[in-house]
């Protein structure tokens, strides 16, 4: 039976976590619950959670790198991924905004509402891997 050592952490962990040490590694332990899914369900049960500005920023604009990539040959910083993103996708303006004001490290805008977020991510980032997994033909570099 191996016998684990409880530390206490420096860091401000959530509740539940424990730092154990096994064979000369650190091991974290988060309790069931205390962080939510990548669906946006809390593992205990099926409360839908807001979601912040970073996750916003990392899921619009890192597939709008992706699309920019395969459509162009290029590989795009994400500031001009959102731009190229603002022109391709209109429709989905306000939550590029949105990303590209977190990304600058500006005032989040007041539009969409924080409660939309989650959706309008989801939305966009289906239309854009959509976009970008579309058959067309291979670019040539010149």
């Amino acid at each position: 039976m191996i016998r684990l050592k409880q530390r206490r952490s420096p860091l401000p962990w959530p509740r539940g976590h424990t730092t154990a040490r096994r064979s000369g590694r650190r091991r974290g332990r988060v309790s069931a619950g205390s962080r939510p899914c990548a669906a946006g369900r809390d593992r205990r049960g099926s409360r839908r959670r807001t979601i912040g500005a970073s996750r916003v920023e990392w899921c619009v604009l890192g597939p709008a790198r992706m699309h920019a990539t395969i459509t162009s040959g290029d590989v795009v910083s994400k500031e001009e991924a959102g731009r190229r993103a603002l022109e391709t996708f209109p429709e989905h303006a306000p939550i590029i905004h949105l990303a590209l004001a977190r990304l600058r490290r500006t005032a989040v805008p007041a539009a969409p509402p924080r409660a939309h977020w989650r959706e309008q991510t989801l939305d966009a980032m289906h239309a854009v891997i959509t976009a970008a997994t579309e058959p067309r033909p291979r670019f040539r570099r010149g």
